[in-house]
């Protein structure tokens, strides 16, 4: 549904499915950073590879790739070319920070892009995720609602609150 459903605002569908996710596993989040890897990418954080029958948008052979995600709607410092899937890239470099040291994340970053230029749209966008993991407050299980909040204004660029359901 999020990725095919024809609208251009990939940045407002990343918002939503922060805020989905921890709705859908109770705030935890280590459950919601494992759910969110699970679904719109194709690792399953540091245990290997998710399963394509639960993911969206990742691959073109999953079931459920309908038309993927693209970069509408992110800040223009975030967006790569119109088809980059920037969902997909957030959220791994995301999880990247939750599950690993940050100086690690970030050389990680640095290798798979093959520069550390932060005005490279993607090492942009993948510092942003590795930071936003980094300030996710693990003790506080209605973080998850500020997580979405803040992803709506510092990557999409939005003044205004998300308006949740």
């Amino acid at each position: 549904m999020l990725s095919g459903n024809g609208e251009d605002d990939d940045c407002l569908k990343l918002a939503l499915l922060v805020y989905k996710a921890g709705q859908a596993w109770g705030g935890d989040p280590i459950r919601v950073v494992s759910g969110l890897l699970n679904g719109l990418t194709e690792r399953a954080g540091v245990f290997g590879d998710s399963d394509p029958n639960y993911r969206v948008g990742v691959m073109r052979r999953d079931y459920y790739y309908g038309n993927s995600f693209g970069s509408g709607g992110f800040l223009p410092q975030y967006q790569g070319p119109p088809r980059d899937n920037q969902v997909r890239h957030f959220i791994a470099w995301f999880g990247a920070g939750f599950n690993i040291p940050s100086v690690l994340a970030r050389q990680a970053l640095y290798s798979e892009e093959r520069t550390s230029d932060p005005r490279d749209p993607e090492v942009a966008l993948g510092l942003a995720g590795i930071q936003m993991a980094n300030d996710y407050d693990i003790g506080n299980y209605d973080s998850y609602k500020d997580l979405a909040q803040r992803v709506w204004r510092e990557i999409c660029g939005r003044k205004d609150g998300l308006k949740l359901p």
